[in-house]
């Protein structure tokens, strides 16, 4: 059974298949030059903007950062978000690890005029890998 378009509550499951799903989008982060983003950012805004006038850092916040402005996620192994950087200039955006972080698979870490979309997935105590998706 299928869900009124009108009112409120959570859509789950088969929904609506027409109806667009719609979830809460803070004003993406802009920045210039070397970002560090905090964990609140990094997980919950998930969007940046840059358009650096050289080469850049993008630097991830450390794991014990990241586990401790999200405790609900608790000890849950396989925890994951994504996040995306759009690049409007043509210099190298670089995301870089911090402590507790691994970067997984043969995807660059680079974004150069483009945007790019990371995955940050939980693989343990301590410890999260970040991939490359697009």
């Amino acid at each position: 059974m299928a869900f009124p378009v009108a009112g409120g509550g959570y859509q789950v499951g088969d929904g609506n298949e027409s109806s667009p799903l719609f979830y809460v989008q803070p004003a993406p982060v802009s920045f210039t030059v070397d970002p560090a983003p905090t964990a609140a950012q990094l997980a919950g805004t998930a969007l940046f903007i840059g358009t650096p006038a050289g080469g850049i850092a993008f630097t991830l916040p450390t794991v014990a950062s990241l586990e401790s402005a999200f405790q609900s996620m608790g000890e849950k192994v396989n925890t994951a978000f994504e996040f995306v950087i759009i690049n409007t200039a043509a210099q190298n955006i670089t995301v870089t690890t911090n402590t507790g972080w691994t970067v997984t698979g043969g995807g660059s870490m680079v974004v150069n005029n483009a945007s790019g979309r990371f995955q940050a997935r939980k693989t343990g105590a301590g410890t999260w890998q970040v991939y490359r998706l697009a």
